[in-house]
């Protein structure tokens, strides 16, 4: 759902298993808006 709605297309997989940080403000008046980060493990050096 959060790929379907998206404004942009970021060519990112979800699955079930994601990670994913959510947040949201007021954009005005009658509009909300939310930004959704999906965790990226790194790799040890």
């Amino acid at each position: 759902m959060i790929n379907s709605r998206s404004i942009y297309n970021f060519n990112i997989n979800l699955t079930k298993d994601d990670k994913i940080l959510t947040l949201s403000s007021c954009y005005n008046d009658k509009e909300k808006i939310a930004m959704h980060a999906k965790l990226i493990k790194r790799l040890a050096k």
